[in-house]
């Protein structure tokens, strides 16, 4: 049994136990019981409303919680219950083989999947360019005719060898 009780142990037992003390710890209860009924009527005020604020609001979570059934009302909904609660423990991963079939796999997947992104890319990109720009005189020219354009207005060669 605990001889010594203060506030703040006092606090701690109402907030975890509610303000029954029958519910309270059985070394601590005579201790704690002593203390409230000594300090509710002679202690400090501040302590006093402190204790009084904490067994009211204890008494406010008790009520409400009285009202709830504990019972389960049907064995299937408690298995449901329990099986969520508790899961089944996962199989054991499998160790990964080093084999030949395994590392084609490690290398050639990501490859194939990026070369498949890129002639996606590609396509779309060619798809969507027009390759005829209009000049804006209705005269329309490719855009290999606009590289020469570019190239001569440089100065150098497009690697035809036409200036």
């Amino acid at each position: 049994m605990t001889d010594v009780m203060n506030v703040t142990r006092l606090l701690q037992i109402i907030a975890a136990y509610g303000a029954a003390p029958i519910r309270w710890p059985a070394e601590e209860r005579a201790a704690a019981q002593a203390f409230l009924a000594r300090t509710v009527t002679m202690g400090a005020p501040a302590e006093r409303q402190m204790l009084q604020e904490a067994m009211a609001e204890a008494d406010d979570i008790d009520g409400a919680l009285s009202g709830f059934d504990a019972r389960v009302p049907d064995a299937a909904l408690a298995r449901l219950t329990a099986a969520v609660a508790f899961p089944p423990a996962r199989a054991a991963v499998r160790e990964t083989r080093f084999d030949l079939f395994s590392v084609f796999h490690m290398i050639f997947k990501p490859a194939a999947a990026l070369g498949a992104t890129m002639a996606a890319l590609g396509l779309f990109v060619g798809f969507s360019v027009d390759p005829a720009y209009s000049s804006g005189d209705g005269s329309d020219y490719t855009v290999a005719q606009s590289a020469d354009a570019a190239f001569s207005a440089l100065g150098q060669e497009n690697g035809d060898g036409v200036p």
